[in-house]
């Protein structure tokens, strides 16, 4: 097929994707945001924005709503008026937005020039109910790592591992120094840039054959005085149980990352209402907490969290409300990385691709 028929079935296919959206919109009860924002291979802007979205029956909806590209600065404002778009154009209401997911750059977590204060202001003027707001995790890890200043302790450690991996002789030698002193590691790991969870095992494999990489290098006529210090060694022992609880965050799913656990009474509230502290509660489920009988109090500690009772009171409806507000937030930025990501190597490989045809890989 030519380039042209190739592109009138993307942005048929886009359209129509856009308008099985915006059916599955109309029958939200509430929805939230996750919006990033990150420069492209030709240094333009892209805003990012995913809604996670859930109805009456609790069938949830996660979808791309937008890709922005945005040519002049990114300001609280600029990107506020982008997302604020883009929810018009969508017709979902600023009065079923529960919760919105960003990193932590001023421009979009600011409290009044940022798009959150933009947000909220818009949201008190519509009459909306407050909103959950989320910084994830991952960007907070970044800004930590920069604040260890461990580059000394890498810097000593990535000269060694080099000095045993770099020639061939070096590493052959250290593997059978370690066969005869029967050691527990048989060698150690290459570490480079690109494979970015090789930093964590190597610095704890070096710390783990701290004496054997000691005594093969002066066997060599290298100087360890260095890595004998006991301060290097303590300075050793805490980079390698840092990176070792990063690595782990790293690796895990997104669906538990950046949980802010000031949220945490909402999600006992969800999980199971009858232990929490009633005074504790949002006024409007005090008097439903209140009235349920102890039969039911028991048979709900036997259920599952999707499986919650209905209780018989006038107020079953705010319940309901507030267990599906509680199901949809989105606690990371997961989802938008993980576009940028595609969208740099279409870009890279094809020099330009449209957002419909990223709007369809994804």
């Amino acid at each position: 097929m030519s380039r042209n028929t190739v592109a009138e079935r993307i942005c048929e296919l886009a359209t129509d994707l856009r308008e099985q959206l915006m059916d599955k919109g109309r029958d939200f009860v509430a929805y939230s945001l996750a919006v990033d924002e990150s420069s492209d291979t030709s240094d333009t802007a892209q805003l990012s924005i995913f809604i996670h979205g859930v109805d009456a029956n609790l069938s949830v909806t996660e979808e791309l709503l937008g890709l922005k590209s945005m040519h002049c600065t990114t300001t609280g404002k600029e990107i506020f008026e982008e997302v604020s778009k883009c929810l018009s154009e969508m017709l979902l209401p600023w009065d079923k937005l529960v919760g919105l997911t960003t990193d932590g750059a001023p421009a979009m977590c600011g409290q009044k020039a940022g798009l959150v204060g933009r947000i909220r202001e818009r949201m008190r003027e519509n009459h909306a109910g407050d909103l959950t707001v989320y910084h994830c995790i991952i960007h907070q890890e970044a800004l930590c790592g920069k604040a260890l200043k461990m580059d000394h302790i890498m810097s000593a450690i990535t000269r060694v591992v080099n000095f045993i991996r770099a020639k061939g002789l070096n590493h052959r030698q250290f593997k059978s120094f370690l066969e005869e002193l029967d050691s527990e590691y048989r060698d150690v790991p290459y570490h480079t840039e690109v494979r970015w969870l090789s930093r964590g095992k190597v610095v704890k494999r070096c710390f783990e054959l701290r004496e054997e990489i000691c005594l093969f290098l002066e066997s060599k006529g290298k100087d360890t005085a260095e890595l004998r210090d006991k301060k290097f060694q303590c300075e050793l022992a805490f980079l390698c149980d840092i990176m070792s609880h990063l690595d782990a965050l790293n690796l895990q799913p997104s669906g538990s990352r950046a949980r802010d656990y000031r949220h945490k009474s909402r999600f006992e509230l969800l999980s199971n209402p009858f232990v929490i502290d009633v005074t504790s509660a949002p006024t409007n489920l005090q008097m439903e907490l209140i009235e349920p009988s102890v039969v039911t109090r028991s048979s709900h500690m036997t259920l599952s969290v999707c499986a919650v009772p209905t209780v018989p009171s006038r107020h079953a409806c705010h319940n309901s409300v507030h267990r599906l507000s509680n199901a949809l937030y989105v606690r990371s930025t997961y989802l938008c990385e993980q576009l940028f990501s595609l969208m740099k190597i279409n870009k890279h490989h094809t020099g330009v691709v449209s957002q419909m045809n990223i709007f369809i890989q994804f």
